[in-house]
């Protein structure tokens, strides 16, 4: 039997991630929950569960072509713009205090 050793790293991050997640929701002492992240005004939000699961299918299908050696740069910058791009805006757009609108400078 041959092991995957990319695979076996790739399987052991997911775990590690999990865990401290895990860690960290159950801490009293600390300030997180994990909730916090598909929950708006109590409820569950049905976009930031479309938004993670998105985020990680469209993710898994990157990591899966690169592993099958059929990841292309295109392929990959639409992933990158898709995901970190809004990041990129939201943390360098500034408001207008007068409008309230962004504007990306």
């Amino acid at each position: 039997m041959k092991i995957d050793w990319m695979l076996t790293v790739l399987a052991f991050g997911a775990v590690v991630v999990l865990y401290s997640f895990w860690r960290a929701h159950s801490r009293k002492d600390f300030d997180f929950n994990a909730f916090d992240m598909i929950m708006q005004n109590g409820r569950v939000s049905r976009t930031a569960v479309f938004f993670i699961l998105a985020g990680l299918v469209s993710t898994w299908i990157v990591v899966h072509r690169e592993l099958a050696g059929t990841l292309t740069e295109g392929f990959f910058g639409l992933w990158l713009t898709a995901w970190v791009g809004p990041i990129l805006a939201q943390m360098y757009g500034t408001k207008h205090k007068d409008t309230g609108t962004e504007n990306a400078s």
